[in-house]
């Protein structure tokens, strides 16, 4: 189980094939999604004109104005809000989801 933010409580973890997510601040987002229902996730970072020209230029790590779980379906995709979370547990979670995904493809193919 991760814990990604403690105050309010976000979950993000995997259990029996599938991503479990548990946000107690947006209750829409909290979901049982099927390992094999989902086609990759990926943690996407917004930021502002300004910052997207001084990360480029310079290399600084600009804290985003916003960051997204994107979760990608067959033919849609879900956007969970993780701004106010903790990037390496997301990062991490997002690796494990994806390596898990490909394991499930070979093992149905």
């Amino acid at each position: 189980m991760k814990i990604i933010r403690t105050n309010p409580l976000f979950e993000l973890y995997i259990e029996n094939n599938a991503l479990i997510i548990n946000n107690t601040q947006h209750s829409k987002d909290n979901k049982r999604i099927k390992i094999e229902d989902i086609e990759s996730v990926e943690l996407i970072r917004e930021l502002s004109f300004w910052n997207k020209i001084i990360e480029v230029t310079f290399g600084f790590f600009v804290p985003a104005k916003s960051e997204l779980l994107r979760i990608k379906f067959e033919d849609s995709f879900k956007d969970i809000l993780v701004t106010d979370c903790d990037s390496k547990k997301v990062k991490s979670l997002v690796y494990e989801v994806n390596l898990l995904i490909i394991k499930t493809q070979n093992h149905n193919h």
